[in-house]
């Protein structure tokens, strides 16, 4: 018998996934208003935050409390249907949130530092600071803190909610079929999969417009 939603449920998830696409696309129209996308985009800075803070989220709260934590994550931005969550596992949820939003702040700051040290003992900068090589060398290196704010933004201060929100509500009830409208959870699924498509057709869509060069 395949997982169901409630009708309720099924809404509030679609607005909130849409407004994470908005969030998102208004981010990369910034982006693609100023410059081209790939600017942005950097595998190292953006695996040394990620990695960083998971590790520091680790090591502060233990394996039990990062494995409760992806759980709820994944039962945020993907609902499967009714989840009875203790008490103890939401207000461990809330408080690995909490701490990982400056864990992920202190993670890119100090990455922004380490490349702050390792462009100035650059031989490139023998030139000093009129270096042609240090504009871009400064704007990769500024990239693991924008990182870093995305996570917090997208991740982290949502995922804090969700938690104390399910704490004031109490665990989930499953809905009685006879007073509510009963949705399969695979369709959100898909609409959930739909969405992450046209966002990445909008992100390839941005980069090949921005790479044309204007007036011509």
């Amino acid at each position: 018998m395949p997982k169901v939603l409630s009708l309720t449920k099924l809404n509030h998830a679609v607005v909130r996934l849409g407004g994470l696409h908005i969030a998102i696309g208004m981010f990369l129209m910034t982006v693609v208003l100023g410059s081209p996308l790939i600017r942005f985009f950097d595998i190292v800075s953006l695996f040394v935050v990620l990695f960083s803070t998971v590790g520091l989220i680790v090591w502060t709260y233990g394996q039990k409390a990062a494995e409760t934590t992806l759980n709820l994550t994944r039962c945020m931005a993907w609902p499967q249907g009714p989840q009875a969550w203790g008490a103890d596992r939401l207000e461990m949820g809330a408080e690995v949130a909490q701490g990982a939003q400056r864990l992920t702040m202190l993670a890119g700051w100090t990455s922004v530092l380490i490349g702050c040290v390792q462009i100035l003992w650059s031989p490139d900068m023998s030139e000093g600071f009129s270096s042609p090589s240090l504009g871009p060398a400064m704007a990769v290196n500024l990239l693991p803190l924008v990182y870093a704010l995305m996570m917090n933004m997208l991740l982290w201060i949502p995922l804090e909610r969700y938690c104390k929100v399910a704490l004031k509500r109490g665990p989930d009830v499953p809905p009685d079929a006879s007073t509510h409208v009963q949705v399969p959870a695979q369709r959100l699924v898909r609409m959930f999969l739909l969405g992450l498509i046209f966002m990445m057709f909008g992100m390839v869509m941005s980069y090949c417009v921005s790479t044309v060069p204007l007036g011509k």
